[in-house]
């Protein structure tokens, strides 16, 4: 799996960054959006993405619901039913142990 990250943009409640992902014959483009203020270990954040990655490939539609080290974290594959691909869109959220929401990431087929 390869990442290409685009460059990132700061604004007042956080940083936004665009990415591509490329898995096999499959593109995927993401919009990241991280609140100030969150530690979360970039590895362990990566496994969880390229799990999801791994699934939406095949095409699978779930919600799972996990944690990172304090941290919690949903992700949400989804199937569009236009779409002739059999490949899934991901969303991922992580919150923090009082339920704020720190981290959003879309992942798309192309």
């Amino acid at each position: 799996m390869e990442i290409e990250f685009g460059l990132p943009y700061f604004e007042e409640e956080g940083v936004k960054q665009e990415f591509r992902i490329k898995r096999r014959n499959y593109t995927w483009n993401g919009r990241v959006f991280s609140r100030r203020n969150t530690t979360i270990p970039v590895s362990q954040l990566q496994e969880v993405i390229n799990e999801s990655i791994k699934d939406a490939s095949r095409g699978f539609t779930y919600v799972k619901i996990g944690n990172i080290t304090g941290y919690k974290y949903r992700v949400e594959l989804r199937k569009e039913e236009w779409n002739y691909m059999n490949i899934s869109s991901v969303e991922i959220k992580v919150y923090d142990r009082e339920g704020e929401e720190k981290i959003s990431i879309w992942i798309n087929p192309t």
